[in-house]
């Protein structure tokens, strides 16, 4: 079975973005970390799919954590045409990525199915020229959740008396 973390889920994020054909590079971190230059490793390539990590909710039988996924390419030649296709594919690859999560049965596609569950509807908001350099896409707020209870048996605390 998987980590059932949000560390787990973020290596299993950019391992779907190294196996799908067209996304070309994945970054974490917060919105105002959103960089164009990766450090020690020069320009990112585009599209580029970005995580955000935001809320977490926990209840007695499940952990669920919510991220904002934003797909991006770069915009070089602006024009109309050009604009459509850079949206229209950074749709579809967002709903690709959620559907790897919500519906990969087996081994060959991840089997994501056994660890995590996508809460849907999500929707899909476009934007243009939001950060650093001028690219346009797609951003989205995702669920994930996790059949984890709370377990006080497993918290690393040392034997105690309290006062």
């Amino acid at each position: 079975m998987k980590n059932k973390t949000l560390r787990g889920f973020i290596k299993d994020l950019r391992i779907i973005y190294e196996e799908h054909q067209f996304i070309n590079d994945f970054g974490f971190g917060f919105v105002e970390d959103i960089s164009f230059k990766k450090q020690n490793e020069g320009m990112v390539q585009y599209p580029y799919l970005y995580a955000i990590p935001s809320i977490s909710t926990i209840d007695e039988r499940e952990v669920k954590y919510t991220l904002t996924l934003v797909m991006m390419d770069r915009v070089v030649n602006y024009t109309d045409d050009n604009l459509l296709d850079i949206l229209s594919d950074c749709n579809q690859y967002l709903q690709d990525v959620i559907s790897q999560f919500k519906y990969s049965f087996t081994a060959a596609d991840g089997d994501y199915t056994e660890t995590y569950d996508i809460e849907l509807p999500i929707t899909l908001s476009p934007f243009a020229d939001k950060y650093d350099d001028y690219v346009a896409g797609f951003s989205c707020d995702i669920t994930i959740v996790l059949g984890q209870p709370l377990n006080r048996c497993d918290a690393p605390f040392n034997d105690f008396t309290a006062e």
